[in-house]
């Protein structure tokens, strides 16, 4: 998932937070990952995908117990200390994505 967002960012962003306006890159993604990987690259998963890499850049800070619902949970979560706070209680404590929530 992590390379995927890399992706999304580095290449079809040209390393920008978001595309450049009136572009639909992720929508257009979305179709082609569809047609030549199946489900789960619809334009919603792939916006979570690039969240993520934005909010978890460096791999080794993500907490590899906790599941990708886990991850859409505490994307969620404004700022970095407090999303860090809440991984590291959830997977400390085994949290249900319930629970995080």
């Amino acid at each position: 998932m992590r390379h995927v967002g890399r992706l999304i960012v580095e290449h079809e962003q040209q390393g920008a937070a978001r595309a450049a306006y009136g572009k639909r890159q992720i929508e257009q993604l979305a179709d082609r990952l569809t047609v030549d990987y199946g489900r789960g690259f619809d334009a919603r998963n792939l916006r979570n995908i690039r969240a993520f890499y934005l909010a978890f850049p460096i791999w080794n800070t993500v907490c590899t117990v906790l599941s990708w619902s886990h991850y859409r949970t505490l994307l969620q979560v404004e700022g970095d200390a407090a999303r860090n706070w809440y991984m590291r209680e959830a997977a400390e404590q085994h949290w249900s994505v319930r629970a995080l929530a």
